[in-house]
């Protein structure tokens, strides 16, 4: 259910593409990925990683304390990221090599207030197996976030369009998550008090204290790339780069991380009953994600660039060349992202951390080598899809070697 949802949602998505890319030039996709990928980063730590651990307690109480420490980390880290634009804005603008987004800025800390609570809300509903409430708010993200966008296009506002588009696409449903909530759990709120606040965010500091160090890696290793294209090629580049992502690699992204949210939700049982039915179902899982993944990731590529420049327009053809060459590497997110939820379950978060560094280390690794060979666009990314498929191959090898084969 909650695959389909999120499936119904992006197909939406790229099926609005021909029309943006149309409304919009590869110029003003750039500043949108470079907004995206500074939202992108933030937003990762934006609950301080405490949302993760939403669905591990038994009982309903202690979980609803972790669920307010999550919003609560939530404003903290909304006011850090508003002190940074305010001091920072001219020099990010400058950096990225984006100007253009000097104006809009400000959205980037509205844009993680939101989105931070939106993840909240959805890991409470993981924990109480509200599927359909989640899989409703991904189809409503997908046609918010095309209305905004083709009617801000049509109206010829420029950028802004497409970045209150990507706002709305993120947070759209939040609502009906909280009304859920509330009735699945009419007494969520009576369970809340300062006090039992302390006591879940001390019990599961390991979550801010390594974890959260884990996920703005992790915001670092995914998003940068764009940052980095956009500042040795230029926002077209990066604004490539961003489209690729949005029909190919962004849809499988968001089915494998509602595969992932599911499998969250069983793992935590399991790891607690039956070590060896978790490891099981790990295998299982990995299986059938390489098989489906890896036959869309082939389709996709097979078209290439004559596709793209079709259904795109003819200056977006370079789409299919980019798609192409990280096809591999999204396969291997598309598999490794749901499965690594594994380390949350065992609560592994130094491992977590470890990686997230190793991946960060490749990723800024191969942007180094192509700048320093002078490498072009194209160039640039095939070392960065190679680095970085390699670190995620990494990353599996390592969670299949972490599960317990025997009960504790």
């Amino acid at each position: 259910m909650l695959v389909a949802g999120t499936a119904a949602g992006q197909v939406i998505v790229v099926a609005a593409s021909p029309i943006l890319t149309r409304l919009y030039d590869p110029e003003e996709f750039g500043v949108l990925a470079v907004y995206a990928a500074i939202l992108g980063i933030i937003a990762m730590v934006g609950n301080l990683s405490y949302e993760f651990a939403i669905p591990l307690p038994r009982g309903e109480a202690q979980a609803a304390n972790i669920l307010g420490v999550s919003l609560g980390a939530a404003v903290v880290v909304t006011a850090a990221s508003a002190l940074l634009v305010w001091a920072f804005g001219d020099r990010i603008a400058v950096w990225t090599g984006t100007p253009a987004l000097r104006p809009y800025l400000w959205l980037i800390p509205v844009g993680v207030l939101l989105a931070a609570g939106y993840r909240a809300w959805s890991y409470w509903a993981i924990r109480t197996r509200s599927f359909s409430l989640i899989a409703g708010t991904r189809l409503r993200q997908g046609f918010g976030s095309v209305g905004v966008q083709l009617g801000m296009g049509a109206a010829g506002t420029g950028p802004v369009g497409l970045i209150l588009g990507q706002i709305v696409g993120q947070v759209a449903g939040v609502g009906s998550l909280m009304r859920g909530a509330r009735s699945v759990s009419p007494d969520l709120l009576r369970h809340v008090s300062w006090r039992r606040m302390r006591w879940a965010a001390r019990r599961y500091r390991r979550f801010p204290a390594i974890y959260s160090w884990a996920g703005l890696a992790n915001g670092l290793g995914l998003r940068s790339p764009a940052l980095l294209l956009a500042a040795l090629h230029g926002p077209g580049a990066a604004g490539t780069l961003l489209l690729a992502e949005r029909v190919v690699g962004m849809p499988m992204k968001l089915v494998g991380s509602a595969v992932g949210q599911v499998y969250l939700a069983k793992a935590a049982d399991l790891a607690v009953s039956d070590r060896a039915a978790f490891h099981r179902l790990f295998r299982r899982l990995t299986v059938r994600l390489v098989l489906l993944g890896g036959l869309g990731a082939a389709i996709v590529a097979i078209g290439g660039p004559r596709v793209f420049t079709l259904a795109l327009g003819g200056e977006w053809g370079t789409v299919g060349t980019y798609v192409r060459i990280l096809a591999a590497m999204y396969v291997a997110q598309f598999t490794v992202g749901p499965v690594s939820q594994t380390l949350a379950v065992l609560e592994m978060q130094g491992v977590k951390l470890a990686w997230e560094i190793v991946r960060l280390a490749a990723v800024a690794g191969a942007f180094a080598l192509a700048w320093l060979r002078g490498l072009d666009a194209v160039g640039t990314l095939v070392v960065y899809a190679a680095l970085s498929t390699a670190s995620l191959v990494l990353l599996l090898y390592v969670t299949d070697h972490s599960i317990p084969r025997t009960p504790e």
